[in-house]
Formats: C-alpha cells, structure tokens, sequence
C-alpha cells in the first residue's frame, strides 16, 4: 500500500469556517543560536520524499481573503531581513485552516499567506497549484491535535501548523511550515509530516521545496511483505553558505535495493558530484585510456557513480585504429552487475557505452507458450553510458569478476563473466566484433544464468531463465541452449507456478539457438522442447568458478 500522494488545491475565497491560526510574537532574524542546520526525513514503503515543487506556485492573494486577513495578527513575523541584500525588509506569514465539517471532523485543510514589504510597498501571495485532479490533491489537509507519530495532543488544544525562520542566524529568509496528518486504512495506518520551505530572497519568491516524510505500518497480507520488500527513501540536507543554497544526500534502502546515495543541491536541482581518492581515474573513459590500461588491470578503481570497476579485457580488431576495453561495475538500480565498452582511439577522443545483458527468453513465462518468436531479435541492447557522478554507494560491498576467454576470432571475441556479490552469482557471455563493412564495433551480451532472483509481489520470489546446459560449436560464437524458465516461489520457499485458472503447472523448458550477427550482435532463436507431463523443474547452482550445476525442483507446492 502507498499511502495517497498529497498535493495543493487552487486558492479559494476566505470562507466563514476558515479559523485564522493563533498569532505567535514577532521574531526577528538575529534570534537563535543555531541555524537549520538539516532537512532530516525518510519515507517507508516505496513513497519519495521530494514532491514536484514546479505544481507549486506562489501566486498573488485575492483582495477579499487579504482583508480578512489584516482582521488578524501573523503566525510569523519576521524583520528586519538585511534590506540592502533582499528586495523585503518584512516579512509576515498567515496560517488559516478550514474545517470539513461534519464529513470529516478531525481534519481541516490549511491555508498559507504572505505580506513581503519592501520599499514602502507590500506585496500579498498565497499558494497556488496547476491541476485540480494532481495525485497530490491532499498535500495541504492536516489532522487536528497530530504533532508528530506519537502526538496524544487533544485537536481543541491544538496550536496549528509549525512555521519558523529556516536559517535563523545567517540572517536569510527562507521559511519552513510543516504540519501532520495521519492516515488509517483497513490495514494500514501512516504518520505524514508535511513539510514546506519558502524562499523570500528575490523579488519573486518561490517554493523552494516541498517535502513529505511517511512513517507507515501493516498492509494486510500481501501488504506486509509488498510494503517491506519497498525502499525506504531518507533525505538530509544543511546549509552550504558559500553556495547559498542546501546541499542534500538522498538515498534509498531496502532488501532489493542497492545502497546508492545522491547529492544534489535543493534550490538549484544541480548534481553535488563525489570527488574521487587522489590519483584515482575520475571518469569511465579514463579507466580505458591508453595512458592507464595497462597499470590497472587486476585493479578496482572508484570511479564516480559506479564505484569500484573492474577492468575485464581488451579488444583489437585486425585492421581498426582503436581498442574497446570492456569494463564491468556493480549496478545502481538493482544488484545485477552493469557492463560497458569504451572504444579508445589513440587521439585522446573514447567514447563510453553500456551494454545491457539480453534475457535468455525475451518473456517471462508461467506456462507452455505454442508460439515463440523465431525472428532474429534487432533491439538495442547498448546505450550511450550514462552515469552520475553524485550518485555513490554506502557500502563497500562491490562484486568480484572472473574472466574466461571463450573464442578470439578475427572479427569477433568472445568472453564468459562470472559476477559474484555476496552468495549471489551471475553468468553472463560477453562479445566485442568489428563488422567491417560499416567500420563500426559491435557489442553484445546474454545473460547465461544468474541466482541473483527479484521480488514477485506478497511474499513471492522469481527465478530468472537459465541455461542447464549448453552445446557450443568451436570456432564461432554459435550455441544450442537447454532454458529452465522462470518459477515462482511462496514465502515458505516452494515453486507456486500457476497456470491462466491458477492451477499448478510447471513450466516446461525451452531450446535456444543463439549465434552472431556482425551488424547487431547475438541473435536468439526459440523454440519448444519437448514437454512430457513428468516434467520436473530443475534448480540452479553456480560456482564462483562460472561452473553451472542443476538437480531436479520438487518443491511443488501442493
């Protein structure tokens, strides 16, 4: 379960239900010792920390809820705010909140206004959003009497939303208005705090950030597993002065989720790149570079955004004024490794690609399929490298390669990866060709086998296809394949396959013929085996020396 994405309604007219927030004395911008010093929130079951602040809008305040307001004295004053570096020398903020009536009488939505003076001038904002049907509808609903998870606050004793100066003694006017809101479903119950920073340093103010921390708990059957296989998402920032601006570190965690961290700055959205060790390679293109190949082979570099990359071979085609050298890293979106090639050209210009392993079966199959493709399969499987260099992980936890050269032909090579990380293991063949005719390299790779699994929704676990056993032609890169597909497994371990009526099936195995195609790389053909119906599943065993093993699955859930 995600709880409801919350977002801003459109600015209506004052109404008679609206109660003005009680008035807090005024605070000037000298008071307090310590400054905000961080953003600190996290979010449970798959939910983002960071809203889409472009939805959100500081726009002008209509004349009628402006008069309504000067009735009252601000939540918030705050001056004077360094008139001779920002436009304002005044600031005040009014919090109304609006009760639902009878609907729901323990919430009500809130309502934020701005008086900026400036020049013997003021000028009046109140927050506006771009869609009435955004999934962040609720963003600005609140629950009376919350204050935070374990609030026992009474809602008639209730203060309202927490509104105070960001960054008290660097004399800045940036502003923070938070406030909670609970959630209970059948199942499911979650504390929100809502946060809101307001940047007043130009004479056009914006909202900065918009911020949602979630802290929920149960989810039903399936619930509970799905809800814990989720990623929680932390942010923290703190204010960097020389860049005027929120430096944050945003990471995810998780059972199924690698460790990444990101930097970035929160006014700007521009990446905070890591800096790498002194006399590391900064960037993948160097790793290959004809100055430093030669010096790391057998050696890890960090490299920015990839952390530890290991350098796998180097391939020089009769006939071609430049090298690729394969590389390999540990991969950011999931625990399955990432390849890449880099063509180095002894001018200095390598340009840096990836190469996305193929599966063995382009479907993930639960049941015997009558019609397979059999045409050869043309889709781009390597793409420009993209990497962050603000992205980086928290643990040192890299994965260990071994490489065995399988074939070394004219216009082709050939590669078996063995990738291990922890007890998880990864079989993947590996091909750099030069195809001649158009005076280009070619790179490919199939994923051969992996034990590495994925989550398959309420407590389930998913094998991926795998070769049992391989029959390979010497001198070229073709193969015939034996495929176990895919199985699914219940919480307790056992295959629960299941056919269209949700009767229990076994999957029956597939035959690959795979071979080389100079233009695009590996080319798969499948096709049936035969399927008698004492078919037995097979498990899958991989050694950390590459070798692959199977024996019969009978763990058939009855």
């Amino acid at each position: 379960m995600k709880t409801p994405r919350s977002a801003l309604p459109l600015a209506a007219a004052v109404a008679l239900a609206i109660v003005i927030c009680p008035a807090a004395p005024p605070l000037t911008a000298q008071e307090g010792a310590t400054p905000f010093g961080a953003i600190s929130c996290s979010s449970n079951f798959g939910n983002p920390v960071l809203l889409d602040k472009k939805l959100f809008h500081l726009v002008a305040a209509p004349a009628a809820e402006i008069a309504s307001l000067q009735k009252s004295k601000p939540a918030l004053s705050v001056e004077p705010i360094a008139a001779a570096k920002f436009p304002y020398r005044k600031v005040d903020i009014y919090l109304a909140e609006k009760d639902l009536g009878e609907n729901d009488p323990e919430e009500s939505d809130v309502s934020l206004y701005v008086r900026a003076v400036g020049n013997q001038k003021e000028s009046w904002f109140t927050i506006a959003h771009d869609r009435e049907d955004s999934p962040n509808l609720e963003f600005f609903r609140r629950t009376k009497g919350d204050t935070g998870p374990e609030s026992g606050i009474d809602k008639d004793d209730d203060s309202g939303p927490a509104i105070s100066l960001a960054l008290k003694n660097y004399n800045v006017p940036i502003f923070q208005v938070s406030w909670w809101r609970r959630e209970v479903g059948a199942s499911t119950e979650a504390a929100e705090q809502k946060i809101l920073l307001l940047d007043f340093r130009t004479l056009h103010p914006a909202v900065m950030s918009v911020v949602q921390c979630i802290s929920a708990e149960g989810g039903g059957v399936c619930g509970v597993y799905d809800n814990g296989s989720a990623p929680t998402t932390a942010l923290s920032c703190a204010w960097d002065a020389m860049k005027s601006d929120f430096l944050c570190m945003s990471s995810e965690t998780g059972d199924y989720t690698p460790p990444v961290t990101h930097r970035f700055y929160l006014a700007s959205g521009a990446d905070a790149p890591y800096t790498v060790k002194e006399g590391d390679p900064p960037t993948l293109n160097a790793v290959a570079a004809w100055s430093t190949y030669n010096g790391l082979r057998g050696k890890a570099p960090d490299v920015p955004g990839l952390g530890a990359v290991t350098v796998l071979g180097r391939y020089a085609p009769d006939g071609a004024q430049q090298t690729a050298v394969l590389l390999a890293s540990r991969g950011n979106n999931s625990f399955a490794p990432r390849y890449f090639a880099v063509v180095v050209d002894s001018q200095g210009r390598s340009p840096a690609f990836e190469i996305l392993p193929q599966p063995l079966l382009d479907e993930r199959l639960s049941v015997l399929a009558t019609d397979l493709p059999a045409e050869p399969d043309t889709r781009g499987y390597v793409v420009p490298a993209l990497i962050n260099a603000a992205d980086k992980f928290a643990d040192d936890a890299a994965p260990a390669f071994q490489v065995q050269a399988l074939e070394s032909l004219p216009k082709v090579s050939l590669w078996q990866v063995t990738a291990r990380q922890g007890m998880s293991h990864e079989i993947v063949w590996l091909a750099a060709g030069f195809n001649s005719g158009s005076g280009r390299f070619v790179f490919s790779a199939v994923r051969i086998a992996s034990d590495f699994g994925a989550y398959a929704q309420c407590g389930r676990t998913r094998s991926e296809p795998f070769a049992a056993a391989i029959e390979r032609k010497k001198g070229t890169l073709d193969a015939m394949l034996d495929v176990e597909p895919a199985h699914q497994y219940d919480q307790e371990g056992k295959r629960d396959d299941s056919g269209d009526q949700g009767q229990a099936v076994t999957p029956c195995p597939v035959k690959v013929r795979m071979f080389w195609n100079a233009s695009v790389g590996f080319v798969r053909e499948e096709t049936d085996a035969y399927c008698p119906n004492t078919t037995s599943a097979r498990n899958l065993t991989i050694s950390d020396a590459g070798a692959i093993t199977t024996n019969p699955d009978d763990s058939q859930k009855q």
